[in-house]
């Protein structure tokens, strides 16, 4: 990414990270640039069937998924921070506790018990529906309105549930996936183990022993991941490392 300093570019950001409106949703013949009816080489990406609707919206609404300490909340605050954007955040838009699906950690520690540290997370906060889908919806849209009206490029959502519902994810415009591929086993979990969050401190300065940690990772967190919040199809989706830098992307 560019530094923050940098003005934000016309085509909304880097090539590298997102391209120009069309570019990745291609319009009908009469109304692409002169270069592509005069027959020299114009480069489309990810034909889109919504591509006259797409043409109306100034605003893009960029949704960012990964894993679980992958850096979406540090790559959503860079961007925000170089387009002047509002971030919206799913960790925000959580149903109440009562509503949540219920998580029993017991068959991780079946003889000597549930750390305690771990045993008080009654939620399955990693399922889809411990989410309120509504609310984040209503978030996304307000964001939009209000980044219509301050003239801003972009709204930016985080969360690794994302494309569980079509609610949400058909207003997304674009979508980044910080892929964690390249991460050597056990780094991941370390990194959520070690990292406070949302003002909650981290499970390492709870008394959780890192391999407490991973087997609760392993088990639970990234099988949820893999489950449900995993892009299927990467058709479309800014694929970044998520061990880079943001500016390294």
């Amino acid at each position: 990414l560019p530094s923050s300093s940098s003005p934000p570019s016309p085509s909304f950001l880097t090539p590298v990270l997102l391209c120009p409106l069309h570019s990745i949703h291609p319009p009908p013949s009469r109304y692409r640039p002169s270069s592509a009816r005069s027959g020299r080489p114009h480069r489309y990406l990810a034909p889109r069937k919504d591509f006259k609707l797409t043409l109306l919206m100034a605003v893009r609404i960029v949704g960012v998924v990964g894993c679980t300490g992958t850096g979406k909340s540090c790559l959503s605050e860079e961007l925000a921070k170089l387009l002047g954007a509002e971030v919206v955040e799913g960790d925000k838009c959580f149903l109440p506790a009562h509503q949540c699906p219920r998580l029993d950690l017991t068959h991780l520690w079946p003889d000597e018990g549930v750390p305690q540290a771990l045993a008080s997370k009654r939620e399955d906060t990693n399922h889809p529906d411990a989410l309120d889908w509504s609310k984040l919806e209503k978030e996304i849209s307000a964001g939009r309105r209000a980044a219509e009206e301050q003239q801003r490029q972009a709204v930016i959502v985080d969360s690794f549930l994302l494309q569980c519902r079509d609610i949400v994810r058909r207003h997304l415009t674009d979508i980044v996936y910080l892929d964690d591929s390249n991460m050597l086993p056990g780094e991941l979990a370390r990194r959520k183990w070690e990292r406070s969050h949302l003002g909650k401190r981290s499970y390492k300065e709870k008394g959780v022993s890192f391999e407490e940690y991973k087997l609760y990772f392993n088990e639970y967190v990234y099988k949820r991941y893999l489950e449900f919040g995993r892009p299927s199809d990467l058709t479309d989706v800014i694929v970044l490392d998520c061990t880079k830098e943001p500016k390294q992307n």
